[in-house]
């Protein structure tokens, strides 16, 4: 294993390599429609975008992160990510930071979490004077080369999962979310290797929850979608592995979204936008206190409260619940729920754009 993936769980700051929890079976309950039912052709996603609707423009962001995660690393990191970022755009081996500290932080968690082709190709070196050194594993022409096929495959996803121009945060976390349920495998096979991350799992089609929710954060991200990552251990006796999912910003209020357990149930809702209470009761019996949110760097003080808890039950009427189409211009959701005999409803997203 290389060296920076020993420092990195030395540090405790990937707490989830040796697997994750596999999915449960769905509870047998009948999601609750918020509003008017209607019965709708069971269409796909992909043939609902409306031909009038303006294609996304979306942009590639070599720097991205969310408002999450840096507010829990602070400024002091996230100016030396920005710096270590542009010292990589232009082709530099060294970068300004305020401290060793903000060194390690940057080289071994945050490129992890939002610059992962550049995490899979870069080392850290050393830190003297203000000035943080690292090295390419590759040759720079090659390593060029894989930024360039990495923003093609990006861009590529984003411009493939259905987002419209002028789509809510909503609606991004949810086209991604199917996306990634719809296109990639959980291989609990890879868990072993030393190169795990959103990179390997975008590039070879499928891995583990660590893997998966790196990825739709990543994702997200790109998209100005604000996320982060979450993780912990299960109360129940039959589960041996922490699991990690992911913690999404809507309008300021937080909630659960598991892509890793959405993977293989086809077009399922139940593991979108869930609270605290489901996450345990529902989905795994994660308990909320036993959970670490956006990263382990505050739960150093024992006294640390997350601000990142999901105690908004909203959505929790998805549970048994499978997508069918999105409207984009009435801003429409509709999804059929357990033991609706076929029935569609209809949730109105308004309030979320």
């Amino acid at each position: 294993m290389k060296k920076k993936k020993l420092v990195a769980a030395a540090m405790s700051l990937i707490l989830l390599m040796t697997g994750c929890s596999n999915v449960k079976d769905q509870k047998e309950s009948v999601g609750t429609s918020v509003s008017s039912s209607a019965v709708v052709e069971d269409t796909k996603m992909t043939d609902s975008v409306k031909a009038s609707s303006e294609p996304y423009n979306f942009e590639f962001k070599e720097l991205v992160t969310s408002d999450m995660y840096r507010d829990v690393m602070g400024e002091d990191i996230y100016q030396a990510y920005v710096n270590f970022t542009d010292a990589v755009m232009n082709g530099e081996t060294e970068f300004e930071c305020s401290c060793e500290d903000s060194f390690n932080w940057v080289m071994y968690h945050y490129i992890r979490h939002y610059s992962p082709c550049v995490d899979q190709f870069v080392e850290p070196s050393y830190f003297e004077d203000g000035v943080g050194h690292f090295y390419y594993t590759i040759p720079e022409d090659e390593f060029r080369q894989k930024l360039a096929d990495w923003e093609v495959m990006v861009t590529d996803i984003i411009n493939n999962c259905g987002i419209q121009e002028d789509d809510s945060d909503f609606e991004k976390a949810l086209l991604i979310y199917l996306y990634i349920a719809d296109h990639y495998s959980y291989d609990i096979s890879v868990r072993d290797r030393d190169d795990l991350g959103a990179y390997r799992f975008l590039t070879e089609d499928g891995g583990i929850c660590y893997e998966i929710s790196l990825a739709y954060t990543y994702l997200l991200a790109q998209v100005g979608v604000d996320s982060a990552v979450a993780w912990g251990p299960s109360d129940d006796p039959e589960t041996t592995d922490e699991h990690e999912w992911v913690i999404l910003n809507l309008n300021g209020t937080y909630y659960n979204v598991d892509p890793t357990w959405a993977i293989g149930n086809y077009e399922t809702l139940d593991y979108f936008l869930f609270s605290d209470d489901s996450r345990y009761y529902n989905y795994g019996e994660y308990a909320a206190e036993n959970t670490t949110r956006v990263s382990t760097k505050p739960y150093v003080d024992p006294d640390y409260v997350s601000p990142y808890m999901c105690n908004d039950d909203t959505f929790d009427f998805f549970q048994c619940s499978t997508f069918i189409e999105l409207d984009h211009e009435n801003n429409i959701l509709y999804y059929m729920s357990c033991g609706t005999a076929g029935a569609t409803d209809g949730f109105d997203f308004s309030d979320y754009t």
